[in-house]
Parts: C-alpha cells; structure tokens; sequence
C-alpha cells in the first residue's frame, strides 16, 4: 500500500496527508479551493488552513477526483455535511474494495444517519474504516506524539491500513467497532460546546469536569443503543476525544462555546471561522437512542436516599432507560433500535392512519419496550421511535413492514440497529 489519496484540503485533510507523506507513502491531497492546490504544489503550505506548518514535498495536490483512481486507499475528510456529496463525486472512480477511512466526526443532518451509513450508500462496493482519536490537526502535521483509533470490521485491512499511515509519532490503535468510534466522535463534539458555554459563563472548573462525567455517561448509553461497544467509546476515539476537545480554546467546538457563553449569538460565534465545528451541526440531531433516559436520570431530579443508611443521601449512577422485567437485574437483553422518519409533508396521512397504528402497537405490547414520536428542532412531528425485543433483525423488520405507517406510506427513512442491554450493571 503506497499511494494513499486524501480528500479534503482543510487543516485536519492536510495534517492527515502529512502523516501519510511521513510513513514514506505516495500522498494525492484533493482540495476543493484552487488556491490551496497551488499552495501545496508550489510552496508546499497550506496558508488558508494550516498556515505556518511546512508540508512533505511528497504531497501532490489536486482539483481532479480522476487523479485518485490509482491509489491504495483513500483518507476522506470532508465535514460531515459534505461527505455524502463528495464520496459521490468520487464513486465513479473508486474500484472494488477500495478502503476507504472516513475520519469527519458528526452525523448526517435530516437522515441522522453516521458516516459509515453515508458510504455504504454512496459507494458500497468499498472496506469501510473509521480513524478517529484525540488529535488536534496543528499537533499532529508538526509531528507532536498522537494517537487514535483505527476502527475496521476486517482486522487484516485494519492491519494494513495501520502499517501505511503509522509513524513514531503517530500510533493508530486497532478496533472492530466503527459504530461506537463515530458516536464517541460525533457526540464529543456536542459536549465540547458545553463545556466552552461553561467557562464562558464562569460557571468553574467543578461544573465542567461534572459536564464531561455525566456527557461521557450519555455517551456511552447512547453508542451502545446505536449498536456500538462501551469499550470502544471508553478509549481514545470517546474518552479519550472528550477530554481533548472539552479542555482545550484551541478546540473548534469548545471555541464556538466559549463565544455562546461569553454572550455571542451562534451567528456571532461562527462569524469569519474558516474551519467547521461540526457539533454545531450534530448537536440537534444526535441520533435518539432512548428517549427516557432524561427522565429516569436521579442526577436530573435530585438525589436518593441510600437505602441502607437513614437520613444520609448520596448520587447514584442512572439506571436503565429500559426498565427490566420483574425480578430480572442482571440481564442481558438483546434488544433493536427502529428509527423511522416522516415523509416531507406526511402529517395529514399520518393523523389519518394513527388510530391503526396505536393499536397496532398495543397488540404487540409483549414486542415493544419503548415506543413514542420524534420531533424536529421546531418541534413539529418528524417520525417514531421504537425499542423492540424480538428474536433477531428479521422479526424487527417484519414488525416495521407490518406497521400501519409504512404501509400508508407515511416514513421515508427507516433505520434499525441491534443493541443489547445489560440491567443492573452500570456502565
């Protein structure tokens, strides 16, 4: 693997086609502002979004998609937002089994779908990666020691992949999981405007340590509903990112925060930044794993009494948003997330076919542990919500075409994601 290809000239694309020009690859750098391929080519620097730091010579950028249909793998790094626009773009020129290692952190606006949803879309036919990890894109193009985690279902290109981009001082970390790499990414950088509000408003250092303990709890819970592992979010690309992105003003997310809290409008905030803070974008639209959560939370509601200790209170950790069956703490249930979002305009039909779909789901009561409606940011009807504990994908699916709603037509989008929760042992 020696030609590697880079999409997206901003500071982390070009840090990343650094590494990669470090570990003796081949680097094809595509950049959408003309200026910023000349700059590369010319001086070997990127002055609009990384200036000052000196590139490889071995980095050649380009304007042309074409100009990476030789190479090895692909690094793709546009923001979040762009991404399904511009793996599609590229489509035409992505041979079979391309690996490509999507490293943007966020989630799809409209479709809250993940990246790796977006590729598998756009260009199926590709081995999807996701590298994510704590890493800031001025550190790591200097060569300051960084590293992150390399997620990859097949643990040979995972290995592959790491050999083309490793250098001594950049590590990448393998993992499996890539659901729980992008929620520990996405997630991190809603938090990380948190904690930037915070000290905006001098609200002290207990307040934001207090912030990124219990966002780290909800983190979690919520990669795991999305089908990820609490381990994997319990190392660089969740932990790890959150401390990172929530401790430092260089962060981009923790930067627009400090603006809110300090008294900018959002519009203020983001006012002349040249580079994205993609929490802004995911921070409405976070995929709903389990809309109880907030109200079953102690920490939200005030303390409990121990019960073992008369007159003394203390925290307890938030127990399940599934509440377990009578008599069953410890177990492991494996469970399904069904995720179903309206057609434009589909709240007359679905008014009309309401009455069918309540009882519908009323005669499957044994099948549904949670279910309720989603709303948008306006706070108009934007879809359904289920927790269903069946069998296995088939069942839920069967459950899902037979819902009144779908088969008026009334989803556009349907997603389902596997998940298992353990009661009565805190994560």
């Amino acid at each position: 693997m020696n030609r590697i290809g880079v999409i997206g000239g901003g500071a982390w694309g070009t840090a990343l086609a650094q590494v990669c020009a470090r570990a003796g690859r081949e680097v094809v750098l595509w950049a959408r502002e003309p200026e910023v391929v000349e700059a590369v080519n010319a001086r070997h620097e990127n002055a609009t979004f990384l200036a000052g730091v000196p590139l490889e010579p071995a980095i050649r950028a380009t304007s042309d998609y074409a100009d990476l249909a030789a190479v090895d793998a692909v690094l793709a790094v546009p923001p979040a937002q762009h991404m399904r626009s511009t793996l599609t773009a590229f489509a035409p020129h992505a041979r079979d089994g391309l690996p490509i290692m999507l490293c943007s952190k966020g989630v799809e606006q409209g479709s809250l779908k993940l990246m790796t949803d977006v590729l598998a879309e756009t260009i199926p036919h590709a081995r999807p990666a996701v590298l994510s990890g704590p890493s800031f894109a001025g550190e790591v193009a200097r060569g300051l020691p960084t590293a992150v985690t390399l997620a990859c279902p097949d643990p040979g290109c995972a290995e592959t992949l790491a050999e083309a981009i490793a250098t001594p001082t950049f590590r990448p970390y393998f993992a499996t999981d890539m659901i729980g790499a992008e929620a520990g990414g996405a997630v991190k950088n809603v938090l990380a405007i948190a904690c930037g509000i915070v000290e905006g408003r001098g609200l002290g250092r207990s307040a934001h340590a207090a912030l990124i303990t219990r966002g780290f709890a909800e983190l979690t819970r919520l990669a795991v509903a999305l089908g990820g592992e609490a381990e994997t979010v319990a190392g660089l690309c969740g932990l790890g990112d959150l401390v990172l992105t929530c401790s430092s003003p260089q962060s981009r997310n923790m930067s627009v925060g400090l603006a809110l809290g300090g008294g900018q409008t959002l519009e203020q905030a983001l006012a002349g930044k040249l580079t994205v803070a993609e929490g802004v974008a995911s921070a409405p639209r976070s995929p709903p794993a389990r809309p109880q959560a907030r109200r079953r939370d102690p920490h939200l509601r005030g303390h409990r009494r121990h019960p073992g200790r008369r007159g003394r209170r203390r925290h307890r950790h938030p127990g399940p948003a599934v509440a377990p069956p009578q008599g069953r703490t410890g177990l492991t249930m494996a469970l399904f997330v069904l995720m179903c979002l309206d057609k434009p305009d589909a709240l007359e039909l679905r008014m009309a076919t309401r009455e069918r779909h309540l009882a519908y789901v009323r005669d499957n009561a044994s099948k549904v542990k949670v279910a309720g409606p989603m709303f948008d940011d306006a706070e108009q009807m934007a879809g359904s919500f289920f927790i269903l504990d069946v069998a296995d994908k088939a069942a839920a699916e069967a459950f899902s075409a037979a819902d009144p709603y779908t088969q008026a037509g009334v989803f556009g989008t349907i997603t389902l994601r596997p998940f298992k929760a353990t009661f009565g042992q805190p994560l």
